[in-house]
């Protein structure tokens, strides 16, 4: 009898600690709390941000009834221990948090068991929202139609060439790229690359092709996959401090990361031509230029009782108000007023103590001083909202994936082991991490 009523004891205390722990249990202030997961990639990164912190404070005071609280994750290589694993155990158990900040190590797979909602219904639901909304970029991060995050910033990413060179294509699939090369015949034609590098850019906007997420599968023994394995093999094994010397001639194409409304003018700069092409990466869907995530990637918990706070929260981080700050983090607005007002303001010389001001500069070699720039021209304007609005393409490959495939395929690139032997021992590796991911 003694025993019984202990164990009852026992479950009312763990009961009442239960009640106690909820995410929607009242503060000291007496205010429903609202949880935001900000999901880290390490102990390291956890530093504040202040402009995400601010527009926390300003929803805090201007509600009366509830209030928004950080809770800290981080990822691990431990799968059970995985900050992204622990909150989809807590949503399955209905006690997971309101909002999650999945950051810009956001993956597709972190979201691949649908543990948070569809945005696309908020964002229909808000015509003027939506029509102040880049959806082509919102819509790269949908998944079977489904918005299950949405990127607060951005950058785009493509290759830039010389018309006179390559011609006028923007979008080329791998074999166009290599017979361009072979054509040109220069001596670094990807820049000063070497073999990891030159597969880890071809593999940039289509790693997520050989997974199959939602069965479990990988398609890595491929004839497509061994081709651009062959070919990153006729580049240099390791970084040659020799290669520090090129000039920006010896090659066909270089990368260009697009995070700021300068851009397109910095590539005309080191190009030294108005004749630029965005040739984007070798790609088959149709658009070559490749969206990464900003710092935030936000979404709202499948279990959150809070949902129509959670999305006023990240709606009130696409206005211009906290839009207009992320250009600090080199990132560029979802929001087409913010991104409007910087390319008005681009276009305009500004004068301090009767000089003008540089608003951005650019290099022709490693050689050379940063030459300034103090304005766009339409034409560079015109190249860059051509770009934005053409991208449709999302990169969000998982890491752990990129660290096996750059891992076992070194063997072959080093000399050690035959590329079948290396396909072989990625396609078994990620077939146990995505089955281990799914489950």
């Amino acid at each position: 009898m003694k025993k019984r009523i202990c164990i009852t004891v026992v479950i009312t205390i763990l009961l009442l600690v239960m009640v106690g722990c909820s995410k929607n249990s009242n503060s000291s202030t007496g205010k429903t709390q609202i949880v935001l997961a900000m999901v880290y990639s390490s102990e390291d990164d956890m530093r504040g941000d202040k402009a995400l912190e601010d527009q926390i404070s300003y929803f805090n005071e201007t509600h009366d009834d509830c209030e928004i609280v950080i809770r800290e994750y981080t990822r691990s290589d431990n799968m059970y221990d995985d900050g992204v694993n622990v909150i989809e155990r807590e949503i399955v158990s209905g006690e997971g948090p309101d909002i999650i900040n999945y950051r810009s190590d956001y993956s597709k797979s972190d979201v691949i068991g649908q543990y948070t909602e569809d945005l696309y219904p908020y964002i229909d639901a808000d015509t003027e929202l939506k029509d102040s909304l880049y959806t082509n970029i919102l819509d790269s991060f949908a998944i079977d139609g489904k918005l299950y995050v949405i990127p607060l910033s951005y950058q785009l990413h493509t290759y830039i060439g010389r018309s006179s060179e390559i011609g006028n294509v923007e979008n080329w699939d791998f074999e166009t790229m290599v017979d361009t090369f072979d054509r040109l015949g220069k001596k670094y034609p990807m820049g000063y690359d070497t073999k990891s590098s030159v597969l880890g850019e071809i593999l940039y906007d289509s790693i997520e092709d050989y997974i199959d997420w939602e069965n479990g599968k990988n398609y890595f023994d491929s004839e497509e996959f061994r081709n651009m394995v062959e070919f990153a093999n006729t580049f240099d094994y390791e970084y040659n401090q020799s290669m520090d010397s090129f000039e920006l001639q010896d090659c066909v194409v270089r990368p260009l990361s697009i995070g700021n409304v300068f851009d397109t003018a910095i590539a005309e700069g080191e190009m030294q031509t108005e004749g630029v092409v965005y040739a984007g990466f070798p790609s088959k869907k149709g658009n070559g230029t490749v969206i990464s995530p900003g710092l935030d990637v936000m979404a709202i918990s499948m279990a959150s009782k809070n949902k129509d706070y959670s999305w006023e929260f990240i709606k009130q981080l696409l206005l211009p108000d906290f839009q207009e700050q992320l250009n600090n983090q080199v990132t560029l607005s979802v929001n087409r007023d913010v991104i409007n007002s910087q390319l008005d303001k681009a276009m305009k010389v500004e004068m301090d103590n009767g000089k003008e001001v540089v608003k951005a500069t650019y290099n022709t070699s490693y050689q050379y001083e940063r030459e300034p720039i103090y304005s766009i021209t339409e034409k560079q304007k015109d190249d860059f909202v051509r770009i934005l609005e053409n991208a449709k393409v999302s990169s969000t490959n998982d890491g752990k994936i990129n660290e096996i495939v750059f891992e076992e395929i070194d063997g072959y690139f080093a000399g050690q082991k035959s590329l079948d032997e290396c396909i072989d021992n990625i396609e078994n590796r990620v077939w146990i991490y995505i089955s281990e991911k799914g489950k």
